[in-house]
């Protein structure tokens, strides 16, 4: 189920067998409105769920397919298995960023995701396009790298 709401999600497959190589961003170049703006993002959906009062992104927050397929029912869905899977959630603190060689069209911010109800730290992936528009939001417990 998870994997097939955040699956409508991404943009572009990013981990694909064709996709782009990509690269951990040294802390001391990342951008921090960056990561800010994505820590946003994703606190702006990941608080909706206690409320069920669920976000629209804008355009300007995020790409068009983002924006389109952010449907109240996928929403829903998606708050649903994360209340079941790791409890009422908390907080985002920065694990690492990544980017793609060479292009940098895309960046990947991974989030630890804390969660009342479990030791276990979720991931909260939010990409990022070159535009700076979210391009797709997943979540899956923590390992270290991709």
């Amino acid at each position: 189920m998870m994997i097939r709401f955040f699956a409508a999600f991404l943009v572009v497959s990013l981990f694909s067998y064709c996709g782009p190589a990509y690269e951990q961003v040294p802390t001391a170049e990342v951008d921090q409105t960056e990561a800010a703006k994505a820590k946003a993002l994703g606190l702006k959906i990941l608080n909706a769920c206690e409320r069920a009062n669920y976000p629209t992104l804008s355009p300007a927050e995020a790409t068009l397919i983002m924006v389109e397929g952010m449907t109240t029912e996928k929403q829903r869905e998606a708050c649903d298995y994360l209340q079941q899977t790791f409890g009422k959630f908390l907080d985002l603190s920065l694990g690492e960023v990544l980017r793609s060689v060479g292009s940098n069209d895309f960046r990947i911010y991974r989030y630890k995701g804390s969660f009342e109800g479990t030791d276990e730290v979720a991931e909260i992936r939010i990409t990022l396009n070159k535009e700076g528009k979210m391009s797709g939001i997943w979540t899956r417990p923590w390992r270290e790298g991709l």
